[in-house]
């Protein structure tokens, strides 16, 4: 029962994790790949076509730092504009996370931030600049360490599904029960008699 229990608790875990991530990384159609390499000096634009054929578009991002970056303690804000012919499409922050990141000499580390999701009005040319918003918790680095940022563009990009939650909260705690329950001491079957001391 212990081991069926684990496996419930872990498959609970694992949707509860794995699944939303394969929502937003998988599906749809990828129709653009920008990289923002000066996004340190200023800002920076960069254009991509799309048509209403196209719709939902999701566009995702990710940050790689530089190795031994200065960064702030918690996160970097960006502010991102997509515009199109007409004017501005979308408009708003993302912000990528620093938590964790040490400066010692190794792989420059990689972080992704929420995406944006519109649908097209305008067919033809947009463009998406990104540039660095006001940082409160900045630590005194106005100009963070960012090697480039990735920007993915997905055509027809599928809705993510929350129903998972639900069915992620059930096996968890399905499995949990099970566990606990297998953990408690079963009553034990020696039944020697305790031993008398004194004379008989």
């Amino acid at each position: 029962m212990r081991s069926v229990g684990l496996l419930f608790l872990l498959a609970g875990l694992g949707l509860g994790l794995l699944w939303p991530w394969a929502q937003l990384n998988f599906g749809g159609r990828e129709i653009a790949s920008l990289e923002y390499e000066n996004i340190r000096s200023s800002a920076e634009v960069l254009s991509f076509d799309a048509t209403s054929n196209d719709n939902p578009v999701r566009i995702r991002l990710h940050a790689r730092y530089l190795v031994g970056a200065k960064l702030p303690p918690v996160k970097i804000p960006m502010k991102v504009l997509i515009t199109d012919r007409e004017g501005a499409l979308l408009t708003g922050v993302v912000s990528f996370s620093t938590k964790g990141i040490g400066s010692g000499p190794e792989q420059g580390k990689v972080r992704g931030s929420q995406s944006l999701n519109f649908n097209v009005l305008n067919d033809g040319e947009h463009q998406l600049a990104l540039s660095f918003a006001p940082n409160s918790n900045d630590g005194g680095i106005k100009r963070s360490d960012i090697d480039v940022i990735s920007a993915t563009v997905v055509a027809n990009a599928p809705e993510i599904d929350d129903d998972y939650k639900a069915l992620s909260a059930v096996l968890a705690l399905v499995g949990f029960y099970l566990f606990m329950r297998s953990r408690r001491r079963k009553p034990s079957r020696d039944k020697t008699p305790p031993q008398k001391w004194g004379r008989g």
